[in-house]
């Protein structure tokens, strides 16, 4: 099915949103973003999509200004970043690094703790005392969706269960592949990228030279613990890393911790 830039989806505020739009995520906060931005909204594009977790808020906004296109005429979603303490000042904020008066679409970034846990438990319960491939499988979408996933998570979770049996991706800590192939293969699957690989190879894989840098708590975790202001780039922090290898899961482990220890304000 194909979709062009004037198709929209009515919201229940009754609100139209162009079903296209441009999304930037993991794009850096700089002259790329802008272009981006505006080049898109120069083709067409109404509806531009960035978040305060990804750190390009004010990329996005000059882009707009530089666009030429009316406030009015186009839409903007940003998501509040849920380990901030307050929505409505990370809003003022967001709305201040865009240079606009609103925003068109403000949603939290993803469920808090306790609605995941929530998730996940229903999950648990719906499949049994397991939960494997083959016992997933055996469920039927409907009761995924009754327990609280969305479709296309429905979707990740099928082929990541197929990718799993065919042996494509292994979860074992006793795995002998290296990073790079182990996070290759888990970015296969639909739903899975990068971020989500190295999380996983650090927490549950235990792995001790994985470096996400596209987490912005680790950016700006490294920023507070090395007074650099404001935090590195992914790409920055790319090449900031490479003193501490083979052991840069434990550095980016302080780097949370320093996010977490100064308060809400450095979220």
């Amino acid at each position: 099915m194909s979709v062009s830039t004037e198709q929209a989806l009515k919201l229940a505020d009754g609100n139209l949103m162009p079903l296209l739009g441009l999304g930037v995520w993991q794009v850096e906060n700089s002259r790329q973003c802008v272009d981006a931005v505006r080049w898109a909204l120069e083709l067409g594009y109404r509806h531009i999509d960035t978040a305060q977790a990804y750190g390009n808020e004010d990329a996005v906004g000059q882009g707009l200004r530089e666009s030429g296109v009316s406030r009015e005429d186009m839409f903007i979603t940003t998501k509040f970043f849920p380990r901030n303490a307050d929505p409505a000042a990370e809003l003022e904020a967001s709305l201040e690094r865009l240079g606009v008066d609103y925003v068109d679409l403000y949603i939290v970034h993803w469920p808090a703790e306790g609605a995941a846990h929530a998730i996940y438990g229903r999950v648990r319960a719906s499949v049994g005392d397991l939960l494997t491939p083959e016992t997933l499988n055996a469920v039927s979408d409907g009761r995924l969706r009754e327990a609280g996933l969305s479709r296309n998570k429905v979707a990740y979770l099928r082929d990541l269960s197929a990718k799993v049996l065919d042996g494509t991706v292994v979860l074992t800590r006793t795995s002998r592949r290296s990073d790079d192939e182990l996070i290759e293969r888990l970015t296969s699957v639909h739903g899975i990228g990068r971020w989500t690989a190295d999380v996983y190879l650090m927490f549950q894989l235990r792995r001790l030279d994985i470096w996400p840098v596209d987490d912005l708590g680790i950016r700006r975790g490294y920023g507070l613990a090395w007074n650099i202001d404001p935090a590195p780039t992914a790409k920055e922090l790319e090449a900031l890393g490479e003193r501490f290898r083979p052991y840069r899961t434990i550095v980016a482990w302080y780097c949370w911790a320093a996010v977490s220890l100064s308060g809400p304000t450095a979220r």
